[in-house]
């Protein structure tokens, strides 16, 4: 466990000295740090207590799906790891979609909060919020169960962990363009923290940016300008977007109309 978070600590840094060495953006908003880092520790907190609240519906998956997964076992631990990682992604995009509907977008408020986006900024999340994208995430692992362990849980750490941050980055990378036919980049991310709705309501992907383009929600980052704002197009408290309450005050503009 300690070795994960020195790990993650390592990858955090990398990527947020590659941003320093090699950006593709210049950013005039200040880093917030102090909530940043608070949020992080928040985060997880929450990320633990909502493991425990999974533990027992993920056992009532595995006893409903049982004969599935023998059969799936006699796969290549492999190829199960790539339906899962393809099934997980694809998962994680219509959660992030959900999470920009009406009613789960002041969960999602505070992850959109920030006006400079960078790694620490990126882990600002509700309870709730952490909650809907962890559940396509083991909905994923109990249909395609691969082993935990070993060079199998070092790739989904590497995946999972390592585009967290890498997509909250402001890196610039050569042939970024290319790229994108098929991942997601940092600045496709960037789009989707914009404080314009047009913007942010696109661009939803994690890992692949095909999700977004075979549900018409890309938006190309050619497109945009570079000095494009972020952040949200309200003000509300860090206290109560952390908390994941409704805006104070109606009509959130970030809002993403249901459907």
């Amino acid at each position: 466990m300690l070795n994960d978070y020195l790990f993650e600590i390592a990858i955090e840094t990398t990527c947020w000295l590659l941003s320093l060495i090699a950006p593709f953006r210049r950013i005039k908003a200040p880093p917030e740090l102090l909530w940043n880092v608070f949020a992080i520790c928040c985060a997880f907190l929450f990320a633990l207590a909502i493991d425990e609240v999974l533990v027992f519906p993920a056992e009532r998956l595995d006893a409903a799906i049982s004969s599935w997964q023998e059969a799936i076992g006699q796969l290549s631990p492999w190829v199960v790891l790539s339906f899962y990682l393809v099934l997980a992604d694809l998962g994680l995009y219509w959660a992030h979609r959900i999470l920009h509907t009406r009613i789960l977008w002041p969960t999602h408020a505070f992850h959109h909060s920030p006006r400079h986006v960078n790694v620490l900024a990126g882990l600002r999340a509700s309870p709730i919020h952490i909650l809907v994208l962890f559940l396509p995430l083991v909905a994923a692992y109990r249909i395609f169960p691969f082993p935990d362990i070993g060079q199998y849980a070092l790739v989904i750490f590497l995946v999972e962990i390592s585009n967290q941050h890498y997509i909250h980055s402001n890196i610039y990378f050569p042939m970024t363009r290319q790229l994108e036919k098929l991942f997601v980049t940092p600045r496709m991310h960037i789009v989707h923290h914009s404080a314009r709705k047009e913007h942010s309501n696109s661009n939803f992907g994690f890992v692949f940016s095909v999700w977004d383009r075979i549900f018409g929600t890309f938006t190309d980052p050619d497109s945009v300008p570079l000095d494009d704002k972020l952040g949200l197009d309200y003000e509300d408290k860090n206290w109560r977007m952390l908390i994941g309450l409704p805006r104070s005050e109606p009509h959130c503009e970030g809002e993403l109309s249901a459907g």
